[in-house]
């Protein structure tokens, strides 16, 4: 597992043992079964809940449980936890990237406003791939 796998988890796991009465690893690894499974519910709903206030993106969600599933089966606790329920409590992710490709009319403005060679090479080319950058930032 990389760093920054390690560094996710952990700041994950920090943000689920703020939110349950489970403080600490051993807490959570110590849990019975049935109490965690409701302590587990009882999180994803309150996520769901913030998605629906719009505090939270529906695709962070199930990154928001990955660390606690590793914890759990790397001390041998993969088959206590029934997460299908879990998992169904998820809402349906969101496309990331913008809904449709960049018109003509606004590849022709972007090229109008610039008059760096390199930028207008860039405009060109995220046009043509149908990347779509809602933010691009270019170093002038």
């Amino acid at each position: 597992m990389s760093d920054a796998t390690k560094k996710e988890y952990d700041f994950r796991l920090g943000l689920f043992y703020r939110f349950t009465p489970i403080k600490s690893d051993n807490e959570l690894i110590d849990c019975p079964n049935d109490e965690l499974q409701k302590i587990l519910v009882n999180y994803a709903r309150n996520l769901v809940k913030r998605v629906h206030d719009d505090d939270l993106s529906a695709n962070t969600v199930p990154k928001m449980f990955r660390g606690i599933r590793w914890l759990l089966n790397s001390n041998y606790r993969e088959n206590d936890i029934k997460w299908k329920p879990i998992e169904a409590l998820f809402p349906k992710s969101v496309k990331r990237s913008g809904y449709k490709a960049w018109t003509t009319e606004q590849v022709a403005l972007m090229l109008e406003n610039t008059s760096m060679l390199r930028n207008k090479a860039l405009v060109h080319f995220q046009a043509s791939t149908g990347g779509v950058w809602e933010c691009m930032t270019i170093r002038c």
